[in-house]
């Protein structure tokens, strides 16, 4: 027999020729069924036989090529993710990182504000120190200063009333001297 050649590309194959039907024989002819040549039969057959292996070669073809593009549509897809994914996983670190760096920053930022809050505490109880320091001198100096304008003043009397006395004393003295 002659060897069947299978196309590479998607080549699409004529139907075969229908098989010879079998005829019955007109009652008017004779009596004798027509029979189709026993040759013509195995060549129609084999025809037939033929083209059905290479639409199934075809076909098989086929769905070889859909399997290995759905292959690699799956590949792609998967690496697609695997990208996504690492990509997803970098901007997640990225991000934590950031954040840590700014709890770092606001942490330290409240550890400044909380000494500056000592600072102030210390500075304000020195303050309070202070005022209360100054109240009491002003309270020391208030009642020296009261004694003190006390014995101005007594001091200021004994003065006008020895004044007086010089002063009568004197005219006294110059009384007794006219006379």
């Amino acid at each position: 027999g002659s060897e069947l050649k299978l196309p590479k590309a998607n080549i699409r194959i004529p139907e075969p020729p229908p098989m010879p039907e079998v005829h019955r024989p007109d009652i008017s002819l004779l009596n004798t069924p027509m029979v189709p040549d026993a040759d013509e039969v195995v060549e129609n057959t084999a025809e037939q036989l033929r083209a059905l292996i290479a639409r199934l070669e075809i076909a098989k073809l086929n769905f070889e090529e859909k399997e290995n593009r759905f292959e690699l549509q799956k590949r792609w897809e998967l690496e697609q993710l695997k990208k996504q994914r690492k990509q997803s996983e970098v901007e997640l670190a990225r991000e934590k990182k950031a954040l840590k760096d700014k709890l770092i920053q606001v942490e330290a930022e409240k550890k400044k504000k909380d000494d500056e809050i000592v600072l102030l505490m210390k500075g304000k109880l020195e303050a309070d120190e202070k005022v209360s320091q100054l109240k009491s001198d002003y309270i020391k100096n208030q009642a020296t200063y009261a004694s003190l304008r006390t014995q101005v003043r007594k001091l200021t009397e004994k003065s006008d009333e020895l004044a007086k006395d010089y002063k009568k004393m004197k005219e006294q003295k110059d009384r007794y001297e006219k006379q």
